[in-house]
């Protein structure tokens, strides 16, 4: 039985860069970098997989409304076995056995990956909203993409995105069956050794040393300027100097955002209230 694909989901600056170092560092995994031609980035960016999935499906030129004997089912399992084919020359030709993807924008694209791999781990790196904002808001972007369109960087709208999208994988993995596990960003860098292994054990892999390294590993990169990556290797280690930095930095008019856009959700998961 090959091994289940790993899909590593979050919200944009919630450490999925971090995580994907990690597990690229093992030295029977290949994290590459992120891949938005399996289900989009933005969920709408063309061209992908996904797209050529619902078109075989559904449009009256595809697949299924031409063959009598094909169903919608029959299209996503190829979608995903091209996907792997793909993804597993790569990971053979690393010497190692096992793929995983990190694309953040995956988050909300859970119903489709799990047509296209039934088998398919998902784990979910979740980030305290407000610090996820912040970091958003900091960033090189002047937009960013939220609800299929682009809207400008502000605190509030990268706020209302972590709500929607986190929700919406809550949703989608109360409804589907689907094999998934949380990854706190806080607990990973305060408690990394005993963070990842937990991770290792939810994916069957054995502990490796390397993985507390990941600096030291050649990792695929197709952006070596982007912010995530910049400064992951500039840190050069787990670094713990972003966790809850909101408490610090957070102006009273963004804690009034806060109260009104996601303090609901942010005590459901246990984060501590806005002041």
């Amino acid at each position: 039985m090959k091994p289940s694909p790993i899909f590593i989901v979050g919200v944009p600056r919630s450490g999925t860069t971090l995580l994907r170092m990690i597990l690229d560092s093992h030295p029977t995994v290949m994290c590459g970098p992120e891949a938005p031609w399996i289900a989009g980035r933005g969920w709408n960016h063309p061209p992908n997989f996904r797209q050529l999935a619902e078109f075989m499906a559904y449009d009256e030129w595809g697949a299924v409304p031409g063959f009598s004997e094909l169903e919608e089912d029959d299209v996503y399992r190829a979608m995903g076995t091209a996907i792997h084919e793909l993804l597993q020359t790569a990971t053979r030709r690393e010497g190692k056995q096992r793929w995983a993807d990190k694309t953040p924008e995956n988050i909300v694209a859970v119903p489709t990956i799990r047509r296209m791999f039934p088998s398919a781990r998902f784990v979910h790196v979740l980030r305290d909203g407000r610090d996820v904002a912040l970091s958003t808001q900091r960033g090189e972007w002047s937009k960013i993409v939220y609800e299929h369109r682009k809207v400008r960087n502000t605190y509030a709208n990268a706020l209302r995105r972590w709500v929607r999208w986190v929700d919406t994988f809550r949703k989608h993995v109360r409804v589907l069956d689907v094999t998934w596990t949380e990854v706190r960003y806080e607990q990973l860098v305060q408690e990394p050794e005993a963070t990842i292994r937990n991770l290792l054990d939810f994916l069957d892999l054995e502990w490796a040393n390397a993985v507390m390294q990941p600096y030291a590993a050649d990792h695929d990169i197709i952006d070596p300027e982007g912010e995530g990556v910049q400064s992951f290797f500039e840190r050069r280690t787990i670094d713990t100097s972003a966790v809850f930095r909101w408490k610090e930095e957070l102006s009273w008019w963004r804690r009034m955002q806060t109260k009104r856009i996601a303090e609901s959700l942010l005590e459901d998961l246990g984060y501590d209230p806005t002041p």
